[in-house]
C-alpha cells in the first residue's frame, strides 16, 4: 500500500523484501539529511555559537504541518502509523519533513 502512495511528506517506497531470516526489508529513497532527531541534536550542540538561530519559529512550524500533513494523508489510507516520533521523521536534501 505505501509503495503505491504519493505524498510529497510521505518517503518514496520502492519495494518490500524479505531476507533468508524471515526478517521484512524496505527499500526506500535515501533521506539524505538523517532523522529530525539528529537535526535537533546537531543544532543544539550549535546553541553555544554566536550569532546562531537555529530555527525560527517559521522553519519549525513549518516542520510541524509537514509532519501532520503526511499524518493527515496516511489517516486517509486507513492506515495508522503507532510510533510517531522524531527518530522516525526523516528529512530530505531540502529538509523537507517525511
Amino acid at each position: 500500500m505505501l509503495g503505491r502512495s504519493n505524498h510529497p511528506n510521505l518517503v518514496q517506497m520502492y519495494a518490500v523484501s524479505m531476507d533468508e531470516d524471515g526478517n521484512n526489508l524496505l527499500v526506500q529513497k535515501l533521506m539524505i539529511s538523517g532523522s529530525l532527531l539528529a537535526y535537533l541534536a546537531k543544532i543544539r550542540s550549535m546553541n553555544d555559537l554566536p550569532d546562531f538561530d537555529p530555527t525560527s519559529f517559521k522553519s519549525t512550524l513549518t516542520l510541524c504541518v509537514q509532519v501532520a500533513r503526511g499524518m493527515a494523508h496516511l489517516e486517509r489510507l486507513g492506515i495508522v502509523h503507532r510510533d510517531l516520533a522524531a527518530r522516525n521523521i526523516l528529512l530530505d536534501e531540502n529538509n523537507i519533513a517525511k
